[in-house]
């Protein structure tokens, strides 16, 4: 017999927080990761760590041209959109797991609406990566294997909100 957390907030039956612990486990070695890949950025020398050969340089990727946004005034380097995005998205999935009332923010807040958020914020953050990974394989040529792994935590990430939603009450 499944197990229901009940609050005042929503319910989130045993598979559900099992799932949401499961992604907040890869939101936090995601966060780890865009805060190195911030780092190599910023970093005046290059990491022998990830400079593997011609096909595998992070410097070359996260030094490039499409490793920032320019805003005009300022350069944004896509790692730290990707860590603001895993820091609210761990943000998030405290308060899903703590029984926050996403119901203060707006009246139909539940918490099975804020994972499908999620899980649509999640495919945007996905398709973003295959984005970032077309520029890898066909503009410059090489990968950054710590990028990859963003990217691929990322879209695991997306697939477990979506299985997350599924599996919560309506």
């Amino acid at each position: 017999m499944e197990k229901h957390v009940t609050t005042e907030h929503g319910e989130l039956n045993t598979k559900s927080r099992k799932l949401l612990r499961i992604i907040t486990i890869l939101g936090v070695i995601a966060l780890g990761v865009s805060a190195y890949l911030t780092y190599l950025h910023f970093a005046p020398e290059a990491s022998e760590f990830c400079n593997l050969s011609d096909k595998f340089n992070c410097e070359i990727v996260n030094k490039s041209v499409y490793s920032y946004i320019d805003l005009g005034f300022v350069e944004v380097p896509v790692s730290l959109m990707g860590f603001g995005f895993y820091l609210f998205t761990l943000v998030v999935l405290c308060g899903l797991l703590k029984g926050w009332d996403f119901k203060k923010l707006h009246k139909s807040l539940t918490a099975r609406c804020v994972v499908k958020i999620m899980a649509w914020l999640s495919v945007l953050g996905t398709l973003f990566s295959l984005y970032l990974t077309y520029i890898e394989s066909f503009v410059l040529y090489t990968y950054c294997i710590f990028c990859l792994t963003s990217q691929v935590l990322v879209f695991l990430m997306t697939v477990l909100f979506f299985v997350t939603a599924k599996k919560m009450k309506k």
